[in-house]
């Protein structure tokens, strides 16, 4: 995608010849486009050389910088990396595997884009050939969302220095009661100062642990909070409100999800996007 638009370009490896044919910096390459979808497809015999050409003509035609980025199964960091060096900033990049397509990213290469992104908002849906292992993750961005991702421990939670952080894989429920009582001590006491919310799939309703030596106040009333970033939103029903050294106030609530048999873990801090407390 690009800049404000939603103009996306697709490069595919070429299987076949079209008719249609356009001169990307004196070579001949066939695309399609769906006008429907906002999408122009360009297909190369070397998809790598060729998404770069691609990204080359259509920013340099339209005078914009690439806004997201989609990484599809085994691609590596090689074209992330490029497009980081040319541009001052990058929104989005979501990294996506198909589960019905059973596609699988090669471990390394997953885990050397992750190390490499940079991006204000990144997404990790990737399934992976082995378990990856990441110790001392840290990157600065807007929003982070893993889908799929067991490596995340909670140093990783506290060290990401990020506003809104989603973990959504319930096949792997995480973190115990202490843990979660020991990242509210940390905010409370000033940890993970941008953090505006979290929330992640636990294994049970731990409440008396998440709450041992943290003073709350129980919350009867329905709350809506919409997220920063990613357009988000979370309910609150009988929730605890807790409090930072600083004063600022956050939601804290276990929800139950029967269907999956597991539970949400979430955390907002007020005032919401909209400003509401």
């Amino acid at each position: 995608m690009f800049g404000d638009s939603k103009f996306r370009i697709l490069n595919m490896r070429k299987e076949g010849n079209s008719d249609k044919k356009v001169k990307i910096n004196g070579q001949w390459v066939d695309y399609l486009v769906n006008t429907e979808r906002d999408t122009i497809a360009f297909f190369w015999e070397d998809l790598l050389f060729g998404t770069m050409k691609s990204i080359e003509y259509v920013t340099d035609l339209f005078h914009t910088d690439i806004s997201t980025m989609e990484l599809h199964e085994n691609v590596d960091n090689r074209l992330l990396n490029w497009v980081q060096q040319r541009q001052k900033s990058l929104k989005n990049v979501h990294i996506f595997t198909d589960n019905a397509r059973n596609e699988i990213y090669d471990a390394e290469k997953l885990k050397n884009i992750i190390l490499s992104c940079k991006s204000e908002e990144i997404i990790i849906d990737a399934r992976s050939s082995e378990e990856l292992e990441i110790p001392n993750y840290y990157v600065k961005c807007n929003m982070f969302v893993c889908v799929i991702g067991k490596w995340i421990t909670m140093e990783t939670v506290m060290t990401i220095d990020c506003e809104v952080i989603l973990l959504c894989e319930p096949s792997e429920p995480k973190f115990s009661g202490e843990e979660l009582n020991r990242f509210l001590k940390h905010w409370i006491n000033g940890g993970s100062l941008r953090l505006k919310t979290f929330y992640a799939a636990v294994g049970t309703d731990s409440t008396l642990q998440l709450f041992d030596g943290i003073g709350k106040n129980q919350k009867m009333e329905e709350k809506v909070y919409q997220t920063l970033y990613g357009n988000y939103k979370m309910t609150f029903r009988n929730w605890y409100q807790i409090q930072r050294n600083d004063g600022v106030m956050a939601a804290v609530q276990f929800l139950a999800s029967d269907e999956l048999n597991f539970y949400i873990f979430q955390f907002a801090v007020w005032p919401d996007a909209n400003g509401n407390f």
